[in-house]
């Protein structure tokens, strides 16, 4: 399957602007609201995912944020109990971006991500095309220089661009399922 991944400037403004060192700090601190399925920690999941999507964060997100992000994730959904599919995608990102066990989540969590991440099988491309070039990429926290596609394993990705010109970062999640598939 081919499909070209073109990225939209036209984004909307954010309301407020989080510096990565401020999210890495949000996301850290979600470990124990996470170790003990408090309601309060998918409140804070869903508001982080939701800044990443808008493109909000200033500067670029270290892959170790995003691996602790989507391993909160799914711990979260799976010592809440919700649908083991729902803990097995998150558990699985993580491990696409090779995101480090947080031991506080606990043997259940931590057998999880080991099937997750053994079941990871194949690669994907994702091909960089945007209207202007942009000043900077970043895919999953690593700056990517004259590169117009990056091979990376299947899962979710985020890719972060700066424009100079707006003097502003924007970001797009890409979710890459099946083996061999471009976008």
């Amino acid at each position: 399957m081919w499909i070209i991944w073109l990225a939209s400037l036209a984004e909307a403004a954010c309301p407020a602007v989080l510096h990565a060192n401020e999210l890495s700090a949000r996301v850290t601190a979600l470990v124990e609201p996470v170790a003990f399925a408090e309601d309060s920690a998918e409140l804070e999941l869903v508001a982080i995912e939701g800044t990443l999507a808008e493109g909000c964060v200033e500067m670029t997100v270290p892959k170790e944020t995003l691996g602790a992000l989507f391993m909160a994730q799914g711990a979260y959904a799976l010592l809440r109990g919700e649908a083991p599919a729902k803990a097995e995608l998150y558990l699985k990102r993580a491990a696409a971006i090779g995101a480090a066990i947080e031991p506080s989540y606990g043997p259940t969590v931590e057998t999880a991500y080991r099937r997750a991440s053994n079941s990871l099988q194949g690669d994907a491309v994702i091909e960089l095309s945007f209207p202007k070039p942009p000043d900077l990429v970043v895919v999953d926290g690593e700056l990517i220089y004259d590169a117009d596609e990056r091979r990376v394993l299947l899962g979710a990705h985020l890719v972060q661009w700066y424009d100079a010109g707006q003097d502003r970062w924007h970001a797009e999640w890409v979710v890459l399922e099946e083996w061999g598939e471009r976008r």
